[in-house]
């Protein structure tokens, strides 16, 4: 009786061992193997091994020290010891069950609930008890993006976005972006050339949704100018042309002389010296043409229509033929008496019909060529910038060679002229303008003596 009572007290200690050892171990974590805890898995092995030579070892011990008396004895040990087997038997299926049941929900630690686990949270640097470690208003998860092995950085400055507290380093905080409604991940929400930080300053204003704030048809980054720190103020009225309805002060809105392509940032579109707001008329969208030439005045330098020279000698550029403006100064004093002329071209065209005044003024240049045949005369084309350089400066020679041909049917000698070409390479006015381009389009005619 008292070895089965022995027995039963060792048993009762190993299973009160063991379930310490499983409470501690498994349960608190308190038990490490090379540093590291162990999985659930060899923790369930561990607590079956364990158990398992535990009772092998007492009952190894009984047996050997417990002498076989008679056969109640045996028999009565036996059951005894069959009992004692099937409660061990029991007790440790029970002690295996218990770790792999709670191991699915072990695994996974979630403190703050944003589907990354403390593990994940302490490697990567983040808050395991916060579910937004930068504060910046967007969740951890949000941040770190799809692939926790490459955490999302999208300044690529070295800190992860959940830990940045500007996102795209525009120097707008991200909570403030949050605020406002525009990207944090994009330096520029609305894509017009302003970062949103400049947009929200105090020195722009514009807004950073909107890439034309004043609805012109402009975009704010074109309005700003290249220098932010000093945005464009075109009528200087103190009021930026990004938030300028009419940049120019002309009384025409932007957005209009935008539709009409006349110059918005200039008062007097075609250098005709009168303001645009006089030219446009009652109905902006019908704008004036008084010469019904098909180009509204806002944009013609020659509204009237007129082949009356101008002032000093020169005829004002029509739409459909080449016209003549005379320079007052001559190659040599005295001696020759031809002056220097500029004959522009229509648009794109090398071989229209001469106004009366430049048919007159070639007659002359031709009896003075037949004079003497020391003297000649040098053509050379010029355009605007339309188009491809090279075109151009065909074109260019082209209008030279037609000027040419045209002196010789006059009755000129051709070995007496010369022709060149510049192309768009020497403009004498602005090619943003139609006028500017108008005279742009010419071939400059120099007379000279061998």
């Amino acid at each position: 009786m008292i070895k089965r009572a022995l027995l039963l007290l060792l048993l009762t200690a190993v299973w009160a061992f063991g379930s310490w050892w499983y409470y501690t171990c498994m349960i608190k974590g308190f038990c490490r193997t090379d540093g590291a805890f162990t999985s659930a898995a060899d923790r369930a092995k561990a607590v079956t091994a364990t158990g398992a030579a535990a009772i092998a070892t007492t009952s190894a011990a009984v047996s050997s020290s417990e002498p076989a008396d008679t056969k109640d004895t045996a028999t009565d040990d036996t059951q005894t010891q069959d009992k004692g087997k099937k409660s061990s038997a029991t007790d440790s299926d029970k002690t295996v069950q218990k770790p792999t049941a709670l191991a699915t929900t072990s695994e996974f630690v979630d403190q703050d609930n944003d589907a990354i686990s403390d593990e994940d949270e302490r490697r990567l640097g983040t808050d395991p008890a916060n579910d937004d470690s930068d504060g910046d208003g967007l969740k951890d998860n949000e941040e770190l993006g799809e692939d926790l092995q490459i955490p999302t950085d999208t300044d690529g400055d070295g800190i992860i976005d959940a830990l940045d507290d500007d996102d795209d380093d525009d120097t707008l905080p991200t909570a403030k972006e949050i605020e406002l409604g525009t990207d944090p991940r994009n330096a520029d929400t609305d894509d017009d050339a302003l970062s949103d930080a400049l947009e929200t300053s105090d020195k722009i204003g514009t807004d950073p949704l909107k890439a034309d704030t004043d609805s012109d048809g402009i975009s704010d980054g074109s309005e700003v100018g290249s220098e932010p720190s000093q945005p464009m103020d075109t009528d200087k009225d103190g009021m930026i042309d990004a938030l300028d309805t009419d940049d120019d002060n002309d009384g025409i809105p932007t957005s209009i002389e935008t539709k009409v392509n006349s110059d918005p940032f200039n008062k007097d579109s075609d250098g005709d010296g009168i303001n645009d707001g006089d030219e446009m008329g009652d109905n902006p969208d019908q704008p004036k043409d008084s010469d019904g030439d098909g180009i509204i005045d806002l944009i013609d330098a020659d509204s009237g229509d007129t082949a009356t020279p101008a002032e000093g000698g020169s005829e004002a550029p029509k739409g459909d033929e080449v016209t003549i403006d005379k320079s007052d100064d001559s190659a040599t004093a005295g001696d020759i008496p031809i002056q220097k002329s500029r004959l522009y071209f229509p648009s794109r065209s090398a071989n229209p019909g001469l106004s009366d005044a430049a048919t007159d003024y070639f007659k002359e240049v031709a009896s003075w060529l037949n004079a003497s045949p020391t003297h000649t005369v040098v053509l050379t084309g010029h355009t605007d910038n339309v188009g491809k350089a090279k075109n151009n400066l065909d074109l260019g020679l082209k209008r030279a060679v037609e000027i040419k041909n045209m002196m010789v049917k006059l009755g000129a000698n051709e070995s007496q002229i010369d022709v060149a070409s510049m192309g768009e390479t020497q403009p004498i006015a602005s090619n943003k303008t139609d006028s500017g381009r108008r005279q742009n389009r010419r071939v400059e005619l120099i007379p000279a003596l061998k």
